[in-house]
């Protein structure tokens, strides 16, 4: 477990790495407390808003309901719902066309295969997200976060990652890109 020195100084290099810079000044010190609270008992806590479609406070972090996550169409409802955050982040996503499986954003189309799997869902979303993040010349990537019944998304630096990488106990809560979550969640 981590000392109270310890977990305020993981939080001064979250800042200092730029983890609060698209937050308002507003919602500073609740961030703040979520993540010392986190950091104390080993997971992952995000500071969400109370109402749909419940992305991070820190514009970063953002919800992948498995509920509301059926296929290709409610994946274009999400990327809609979510445009605030990810204009934050410096990302356009620009949704030109969608089919049974093929979504076209930004003159780019992307595959979705077996769009019944949530997973493969989710994994294409993210993909999709860091093909979209590397294109647009962001030093973001789109990471999967699961604690079991919660599946999100986050936009962080390599750098960033590894700071939740490192000092999060509960392995199943650390950031992972895409790649590494599919692996890790179907086994």
């Amino acid at each position: 477990m981590l000392s109270e020195q310890a977990i305020e100084q993981i939080i001064t290099q979250l800042e200092r790495l730029g983890y609060f810079k698209y937050t308002e000044p507003g919602f500073l010190e609740e961030i703040r407390e979520d993540l010392w609270f986190g950091f104390k008992t080993g997971t992952f806590n995000p500071t969400t808003f109370e109402t749909p479609p419940f992305h991070g406070k820190e514009y970063r972090y953002f919800s992948l309901d498995f509920s509301e996550i059926e296929d290709l169409n409610s994946i274009v409802d999400l990327l809609q719902e979510l445009e605030v955050l990810f204009s934050r982040n410096g990302l356009k996503i620009l949704i030109q066309d969608n089919s049974d499986d093929t979504l076209r954003i930004n003159e780019k189309s992307y595959f979705f295969p077996d769009s019944r799997d949530l997973h493969t869902l989710v994994y294409h979303l993210a993909e999709l997200l860091n093909d979209q993040l590397t294109l647009q010349q962001s030093e973001n990537r789109c990471y999967l976060v699961s604690d079991g019944m919660d599946t999100g998304g986050i936009l962080l630096t390599p750098a960033l990652q590894i700071i939740f990488e490192t000092h999060l106990e509960d392995e199943t809560e650390i950031p992972l890109l895409p790649d590494e979550w599919l692996k890790h969640f179907k086994g």
